[in-house]
């Protein structure tokens, strides 16, 4: 219990990362090693993974803009994509659903650091305050 009360009072959640099906787990860390290291000295590598595995157009637009990199035109990142998506679509998950796959991941760990017997108190700190 005296843990539970530490991670209360510093206010903050073991920086435990967010945890997606395994075929994007999988996918992700396959796709992290055909990287430039330009990208990754700048981005964490796991999210620029799970970022061009999701193929949002106008967050890799962004990424390319901050970086000053064509990732479209790396031969070699887009063969390694592909090989990650069929990675995850082997596993059961199709490529229109790998974004919705991400999400869901994303919300299951909100809800459960909202769980936590600190939720409580932090919610009820903020009430009323507009916060």
């Amino acid at each position: 219990m005296d843990a539970v009360a530490r991670i209360c009072e510093s206010g903050g959640a073991p920086g435990t990362p967010v945890r997606y099906p395994a075929p994007i787990e999988e996918a992700a860390a396959l796709l992290q090693p055909h990287l430039p290291a330009r990208l990754t000295d700048s981005v964490n590598g796991r999210w620029a993974a799970l970022r061009l595995l999701d193929g949002d157009a106008s967050i890799v637009a962004s990424m390319e803009a901050l970086l000053g990199l064509n990732l479209a035109q790396d031969d070699g990142l887009q063969d390694a994509v592909a090989r990650a998506r069929a990675h995850i679509q082997a596993g059961g998950i199709s490529p229109n659903d790998i974004g919705e796959a991400i999400v869901s991941g994303i919300v299951q760990r909100a809800e459960a650091i909202g769980a936590w017997p600190c939720g409580s108190k932090t919610r009820s700190t903020h009430a009323g305050t507009g916060g």
